[in-house]
């Protein structure tokens, strides 16, 4: 399932080679003014900071588990659309 939410430069390439964002809460807030969760002008709090990081762990849970099991023919990602979309 695709999103009208546009990535960030170059977040497909470190996806694909592993290299970690170095500024997670600047990452986090971006995506929180894009999606409309907050406005420019405020500051992402501790809790919106743990509870992004709660979200990213879960989607990682879920990743590992679909290659754990070996599916053929989707993808991590397809994984967590199915069990974070309904």
């Amino acid at each position: 399932m695709a999103t009208n939410i546009p990535r960030l430069a170059g977040e497909n390439e470190q996806a694909e080679h592993g290299h970690q964002v170095k500024n997670p809460r600047g990452l986090f807030t971006d995506l929180a003014i894009r999606s409309g969760a907050m406005t420019d002008a405020q500051e992402l709090s501790d809790e919106m900071l743990r509870f992004a990081a709660t979200v990213v762990e879960h989607c990682a849970s879920i990743a590992d588990d679909a290659h754990r099991d070996g599916e053929s023919g989707s993808s991590a990602g397809d994984r967590i659309r199915a069990q974070l979309n309904g």
